[in-house]
């Protein structure tokens, strides 16, 4: 292994969302699977499934890394992940209701997340 590139996660999202042409949204459901609280948990599960859109929410509970490639406008998205998402872990009352999001334009490019 001598010809390789070395990226930051961050970096790698940014390469992709501008190779493809499309804006990414990646989700990580921190909260999730960083508790032993199943009653936390649980509460949390049944409040995100009456947000989140049904195939999105079972990634989130089967993986704790997802990413979206979005159609919709940039705007859009930041819009719907600021209306529907913590505005930040300090600001997440509830740990277990903590999702990370980022999202980078077509162009690669950090827009938005919350941290």
């Amino acid at each position: 292994m001598n010809n390789y590139n070395t990226f930051y996660f961050d970096n790698f999202i940014e390469r992709y969302a501008a190779q493809i042409g499309k804006t990414v949204l990646y989700l990580r459901s921190t909260g999730w699977n960083t508790s032993s609280d199943v009653d936390a948990i649980n509460a949390s599960y049944t409040l995100y499934k009456d947000i989140l859109p049904g195939d999105l929410w079972t990634a989130l509970k089967n993986s704790e890394h997802v990413f979206c490639e979005v159609d919709d406008d940039v705007a859009d998205t930041i819009e719907w992940c600021r209306d529907n998402l913590p505005a930040s872990q300090a600001s997440c009352t509830t740990p277990e209701n903590y999702i990370f999001y980022s999202i980078c334009n077509a162009e690669g490019q950090q827009l938005a997340s919350n941290e």
